[in-house]
């Protein structure tokens, strides 16, 4: 387990904990913290489900740029190849 994954649980133990102290704490009776509850869990869990889709967005988009750095310096290198041919030939040439 990563340092990230312990991160994320450990926040996630620590509400748990603190809405167990809440629901021993709450003035509203039990059935209206009970709803106040799901409600906060389930804007909790669309946050942490958004973060996680925005993170594979961002991992999407910097697979592209890498496949298009590794593209770009490839043909970059072809063509300095190439260059080094010609001029290697032109030197040859030139010395026959």
């Amino acid at each position: 387990m990563n340092s990230n994954t312990k991160i994320i649980l450990g926040i996630l133990a620590a509400g748990a904990v603190g809405v167990a102290v809440g629901m021993l704490l709450a003035p509203d009776k039990g059935s209206e913290t009970r709803k106040a509850i799901n409600n906060k869990l389930g804007n909790a869990a669309g946050t942490i489900s958004d973060l996680i889709e925005s993170g594979k967005n961002l991992i999407a988009t910097g697979k592209d740029k890498l496949a298009n750095v590794a593209n770009e310096v490839s043909s970059k290198a072809d063509d300095a190849k190439t260059e080094f041919r010609r001029e290697g030939e032109r030197v040859k040439n030139s010395m026959s």
